[in-house]
């Protein structure tokens, strides 16, 4: 099983395969390449959306905003030495700043990370939907592969240790609650066993 996600912006080149136990990501800009692998234990199952904005950009247009309010300030005031062509200057600057402020916005469909960070991927690259496929995809395969990995009671694996994974799976939203039960009652003997998953 392989999926793959192609995306592009600017200058920047991102490919992703989603193969049987991991998402691996290659990030290819000018001068710079890097790839990684995360495995579906080091996924989060949570997605958000995000704005991100150029720094530069954003301190352009506060830079160019103070010189126009302080150049339409200073004509109101009676100042002499500040001309139309000032404000119109600054009016121009920040418009132009503005413009480019919009234009290199970036919108991602963000993956947690158990780790705290997260997987970008840009929301119109190659369309939504394809992205929104994919990801939905990362967190199905994710869920089947832990689930089937995590609820097998291998040789000499005492029940605690299967209970805990099972309470695992539970934290990480894989199962549910009746799934848990399910679960427990499936694989772990009702003589000489008990535990309560609100215990840890």
């Amino acid at each position: 099983m392989s999926h793959i996600l192609n995306q592009r912006r600017i200058l920047t080149k991102r490919y992703f395969e989603l193969t049987d136990n991991s998402l691996k990501i290659s990030v290819t800009k000018p001068f710079k390449y890097y790839e990684e692998e995360f495995s579906f234990e080091q996924l989060g199952s949570k997605v958000f959306r995000k704005r991100s904005f150029n720094r530069y950009a954003m301190i352009g247009v506060v830079i160019s905003l103070i010189g126009l309010l302080v150049t339409v300030i200073g004509n109101l005031s009676g100042d002499k030495t500040i001309t139309f062509s000032d404000m119109l200057f600054y009016m121009l600057l920040f418009v132009i700043i503005s413009a480019v402020l919009y234009i290199t916005a970036t919108n991602t469909t963000n993956l947690w990370l158990m780790d705290k960070r997260y997987i970008a991927f840009y929301l119109n690259s190659p369309n939504k939907n394809d992205v929104k496929n994919f990801t939905d995809s990362i967190l199905s395969e994710q869920k089947k592969y832990l689930i089937n990995k995590y609820t097998k009671r291998e040789p000499y694996m005492s029940n605690e240790q299967l209970m805990d994974q099972l309470i695992w799976l539970k934290k990480r939203d894989m199962i549910d609650e009746p799934e848990f039960e399910s679960f427990k009652k499936d694989l772990l003997p009702t003589i000489g066993f008990t535990f309560n998953a609100n215990d840890n």
